[in-house]
């Protein structure tokens, strides 16, 4: 037999040693076989001492230490794995003088790079900022550069220093990097209008994707040599935000 002490704000008796039904201010309880005895009725929360009856359904303890015995005979691998949601945290903002039309980032050995573009009065630049740290407090540096043409979509190929761009005018243009002010170094005109961009490490070429068209780039030199030689054109039937799946589904196989 247990003995309980419990306070009860109000309470049904159905019938002596039998089901007591209690209302709990602030937790959950359950319905028990037990013998109800007053205690001290003078205090404003009646006070009962409950003997309570075991119940049939808990296990003996010498059983659950034999099932936990034969539990760490028989123990089973599992790779188990949690992850901890606390959501986007705000490190640093960036404010642009202008609203962005595309952007890309990119990794290096000095930090984080994040690059925009964004047309300022009749002038179209880039904004580079080089984050060197992911800390709160580290220092962001920001750099801006004038270009020639508004661009539609862009990528850096760090292994060539230099940023591939397609601009609205239907050019492909090549700019240097931050250390050489971002400088053009090789234009050449496209026959279809490119709606995304993606650059494969492995083979070193950069794949574009236009409507119904999908189109594979070579890249050769660096920085103010550098430059791109269209290649192998594959036609598909793809719709114009298809493309843009296409391309972001193959990054990601990749690992780019």
């Amino acid at each position: 037999m247990y003995i309980v002490s419990a306070s009860i704000s109000k309470g049904i008796v159905l019938s002596r040693k039998s089901t007591v039904i209690m209302d709990f201010p602030d937790q959950f309880g359950y319905y028990l076989d037990c013998t109800m005895k007053i205690v001290d009725s003078s205090v404003k929360e009646e006070k009962m001492e409950l003997e309570v009856g075991k119940w049939d359904k808990l296990k003996n303890w010498d059983k659950v230490q034999g099932d936990i015995g034969e539990m760490l005979k028989n123990v089973e691998k599992f790779d188990d794995s949690m992850t901890l949601y606390y959501g986007p945290q705000l490190y640093h903002t960036l404010r642009h003088p202008a609203h962005i039309k595309c952007m890309t980032h990119f990794t290096s050995n000095i930090g984080e790079n994040f690059v925009s573009h964004y047309r300022l009065g009749t002038q179209d630049q880039l904004g580079v900022w080089t984050l060197k740290s992911v800390e709160p407090g580290a220092k962001c540096e920001n750099q801006r550069f004038n270009i020639t043409g508004e661009v539609k979509a862009f990528l850096f190929i760090p292994k060539h220093r230099t940023y591939m761009c397609f601009c609205s005018d239907l050019v492909m243009r090549m700019y240097t990097d931050v250390h050489s002010n971002c400088t053009e170094s090789w234009s050449q005109q496209c026959l279809t209008t490119v709606r995304c961009m993606a650059y494969n490490r492995e083979t070193d070429d950069v794949y574009v994707g236009g409507v119904g068209v999908l189109q594979k780039w070579k890249i050769s030199g660096a920085e103010h040599s550098a430059k791109a030689e269209p290649g192998d054109i594959f036609n598909t039937d793809l719709q114009n935000d298809e493309v843009s799946k296409m391309i972001d589904k193959f990054t990601s196989g990749c690992g780019i």
